[in-house]
This record gives structure tokens, C-alpha cells and sequence, in this order.
């Protein structure tokens, strides 16, 4: 049976007996298991790395970035947790799983050769971007929204085109591979 939501325990050392439904994390060796949400019984580690997922703690609740996507296993399964609850994904075909492999590969040649810096945190006092003197609020909302429109309306256009193709799987795809 689909597990539909995740309960955070966190320990030193991943058990070696696990229950269904809890993301056992490990925050000394920097690792989160837990049984796969489709209910197979697969053990699913998720190593926290800058390369690899990104654990999200909020309160009691807690998220992995990017998505789990079980390609090795019979189950295929594909979901996300966010704020302790599973999120089904859509299912990729073998073209877009191998795809975004080879950009895992790239992301992660970049990372070790030392041409891509992890992501930093910038405090500051000063407000980002123009001052509100400079461009309304409005202004900058309507912009931002145009450009988005205008990136949506693109990616549905192109995908549109493969005949029999979903461009939502795209998306998702897109979605999972700019992931940060």
C-alpha cells in the first residue's frame, strides 16, 4: 500500500530493521533512509550532499530536494516529500531518465572540478535588487510575471510539437534538473 505520508525520526545510526512510513535521518553521517513510498519494501538511502539531497527541516516537518526516483528498482517509483507528506510524480520514460543522469554527471564533475560553488547564504541589510524608489512594486510584479508567462508559453509550445508527448513530463523533468 502507497505511503501518503513520512514521519521524521532522527538518529545517529540508520536501524537495520525499518518501518514503513519514517525517514530515518542521520544527521552525523549525513543520510536519510526510509522504505520506499510505493510500498515494495525497497530500502531507499538518500545520501545529503551538496550533489546529491537536500534535507529541509521546518518545524516537525521536513522535506528532501530533489525528488526520488526509484529507476533501479522493479517499482519505478518517483515522488517527492515534501513537509513530511509523499507527492507522487509522473513516471519518465528511459530517454528522460538518462538524461537527467548525464546531468547529475555534469553537475557533479562541475561541483568536484571546483567550477560550480555551493550554494551560499547572503546577509544583509540592504534591500536586493532596485530600490522601491526606483520601480513600483507593481512594475516589478507585472514584469515578473510576463517573463514567466512568456517561459511557460515556450516550454508548452516546443514540447507540444514531439507528437504523443505530454509536456507536463517535460516540465517535470525541467523542473528536476534545475533543481538547486
Amino acid at each position: 500500500m502507497k505511503t501518503a505520508s513520512i514521519k521524521p525520526q532522527f538518529v545517529e545510526f540508520i536501524p537495520s530493521s525499518l518501518d514503513q512510513g519514517v525517514l530515518y535521518v542521520s544527521e552525523k553521517y549525513k543520510t536519510a533512509t526510509h522504505l520506499c513510498a510505493c510500498g515494495c519494501g525497497t530500502k531507499i538511502v538518500t545520501p545529503l550532499r551538496p550533489t546529491e539531497w537536500t534535507l529541509i527541516k521546518r518545524g516537525n516537518c521536513v522535506s528532501l530536494r530533489p525528488s526520488i526516483g526509484n529507476w533501479n528498482y522493479p517499482c519505478q517509483a518517483h515522488y517527492w516529500i515534501r513537509d513530511n507528506r509523499v507527492v507522487w510524480a509522473g513516471t519518465m520514460t528511459r530517454e528522460e531518465i538518462d538524461t537527467g543522469r548525464k546531468i547529475d554527471r555534469v553537475r557533479k564533475d562541475k561541483y568536484f572540478g571546483g567550477k560550480l560553488t555551493k550554494p551560499s547564504v547572503v546577509v544583509t541589510s540592504e534591500p536586493l535588487g532596485p530600490k522601491a524608489d526606483d520601480v513600483g512594486l507593481a512594475e516589478r510584479l507585472v514584469g515578473c510575471a510576463e517573463a514567466l508567462a512568456q517561459g511557460a508559453r515556450f516550454l508548452v509550445g516546443r514540447f507540444h510539437q514531439i507528437p504523443g508527448e505530454k509536456p507536463w513530463r517535460w516540465i517535470s523533468l525541467l523542473l528536476i534538473l534545475t533543481r538547486r
